[in-house]
């Protein structure tokens, strides 16, 4: 008894394939919601001389050990400092720029990458 197996290859080259979109989408997706929040956290941002704010930054999506990271921040040298004084006054933005954002938004994220991968996969 023999099996034809002739469309194997054609079934591996259309799941590597649909692999290969499906990360794609994936950075597309954790970028989109990581520049997404980046702009509500320069919102957040104390501003004096507008150095801070500029320095926002959104790095693309990378796997480390199979594991996709997303670097987000603020490259400005007293950026921490300004993120973590709680005690100080800002006539524009607050301490936490960062923190607070993530926090509201962590619920979000999922189902918001979810949705971009779906409309980018067409699905």
């Amino acid at each position: 008894m023999s099996k034809d197996i002739s469309g194997v290859a054609k079934v591996e080259e259309n799941l590597r394939s649909f692999a290969e979109k499906t990360i794609k989408a994936m950075v597309n997706g954790v970028t989109k919601f990581a520049r997404t929040e980046m702009v509500e956290m320069k919102k957040r941002t104390p501003v004096d001389t507008g150095e801070l704010q500029d320095s926002g930054y959104v790095k693309m999506p990378r796997f480390v050990s199979g594991v996709m990271t997303c670097e987000v921040g603020f490259w400005a040298p007293h950026a921490l400092w300004v993120h973590e004084d709680l005690e100080a006054f800002h006539r524009v933005g607050e301490a936490k720029f960062m923190e607070s954002v993530w926090k509201e938004s962590a619920p979000y994220f999922l189902p918001r990458v979810t949705q971009s991968m779906q409309e980018e996969l067409g699905l």
